[in-house]
């Protein structure tokens, strides 16, 4: 069984690996310093010592402070039965799909199976089982593991419920996948969109579930997309930087990496994980949607955005009311009709075990998706 990768080429180690090497230098670095005589040697490793032992006590103290990247206290599987990889390292995307197939998915608790369902891949995308091949028209949907269905079969994602109420009109094409942002669906959009939809001559819609965390996501504020398509703002004008960082070519440098990966104070400070967005984060995200936009009218499609937009949680994903009023005053400026998911489900946030898969894993439940899918098919011209 295959575990999926939350750090995309980084292997996911205990939370304390980190410290446990610190305490295993500390030790050598002590023992070395009694083992030696010279005076100023000893000096030498005892501080060294001294210093290790300091920044294990700060790691203690950050992984305690800082929040889990966990479902809570449960485990994800992905596999096939050639038992191959799930995803892999995209020079373009940062990570994708690695494969077709059908891949068993079971995410289990302490005591219980959260869910256990299977994902089909085709062209290295959810398939959505009741896209009309023969269709001139398509719908294209963008976004994370909202998007992509986690933790529901295929007949139970947005693309699918959407499309049965459109009495199965489109040729969909669902190109979310776990741990994505809208700096990935320019990059599709850039990339490998325009060929996937060349031949359509009907109607061309495509439809971006945008969560407030998503701001974070197009920063590089995450564990998981370190090779991930950075976008950036030069005098108000967008432009694609490269990766947030480039991939280490040889093994020791994986390696260096990988374990750098699971340290708090690296986190924090390099990565800076658990950063609020800034104003400039919110200006460079909104100018990835705005330029998404401007390169689907150019190939004919109009985009729809439905926003989570839960205000009394912004302060998690955004900041303070200020930005997220920033946020959604500027989206509704946009070209693209925004959806809010406030309007769809008013009550989305007072009853999450109605409308999410489990405790354990709060992505929408099919419920939710078909509550949304059949607003969409309502309001979409």
């Amino acid at each position: 069984m295959y575990y999926l990768k939350e750090l995309c080429d980084t292997v996911i180690y205990r939370p304390n690996f980190f410290s446990t090497l610190l305490i295993i230098l500390a030790i050598a670095l002590i023992y070395a310093g009694n083992k030696i005589r010279k005076d100023l040697l000893k000096q030498v490793f005892f501080n060294s010592a001294a210093i290790v032992i300091a920044l294990c006590a700060y790691e203690t103290y950050l992984f305690v402070q800082l929040p889990s990247n966990t479902h809570g206290q449960s485990t994800l599987r992905v596999s096939d039965q050639t038992k191959d990889r799930y995803t892999s390292f995209h020079e373009d995307l940062g990570y994708q799909l690695y494969k077709d197939g059908v891949f068993h998915a079971v995410r289990t608790g302490t005591r219980e199976i959260v869910y256990d369902v299977n994902y089909t891949i085709k062209d290295k995308l959810r398939f959505t089982p009741n896209t009309n091949s023969q269709s001139e028209d398509c719908a294209l949907f963008f976004g994370c593991s909202v998007t992509f269905g986690e933790g529901l079969p295929d007949t139970n994602t947005l693309p699918y419920y959407f499309n049965e109420f459109e009495c199965q009109r489109y040729n969909t094409f669902n190109y979310g996948l776990h741990g994505y942002g809208p700096h990935q669906m320019l990059a599709q959009i850039e990339g490998r969109v325009p060929s996937d939809i060349s031949r359509f001559s009907g109607q061309k819609i495509a439809v971006y579930s945008m969560m407030l965390f998503h701001l974070r996501r197009a920063a590089g504020y995450t564990l998981w997309d370190r090779h991930g398509p950075e976008y950036i703002l030069e005098n108000g004008n967008l432009k694609r930087k490269g990766p947030f960082e480039e991939k280490p070519k040889s093994i020791i440098g994986r390696g260096i990496r990988k374990v750098l990966g699971t340290s708090r104070t690296y986190q924090k400070f390099i990565i800076k994980a658990n950063n609020t967005p800034s104003a400039y984060d919110i200006d460079r995200t909104l100018a990835i949607i705005a330029k998404s936009n401007e390169l689907l009218q150019k190939i004919g499609v109009k985009l729809y955005i439905v926003l989570h937009d839960f205000a009394e949680h912004a302060a998690n994903d955004i900041g303070d009311r200020h930005s997220y009023n920033l946020l959604v005053n500027n989206l509704r400026k946009s070209d693209s009709p925004v959806f809010f998911m406030s309007d769809i489900i008013n009550d989305y946030q007072k009853n999450l075990d109605r409308y999410t898969i489990h405790p354990l894993d709060r992505h929408p439940n099919a419920n939710t998706n078909k509550i949304i899918a059949q607003y969409l098919a309502e309001h979409i011209e």
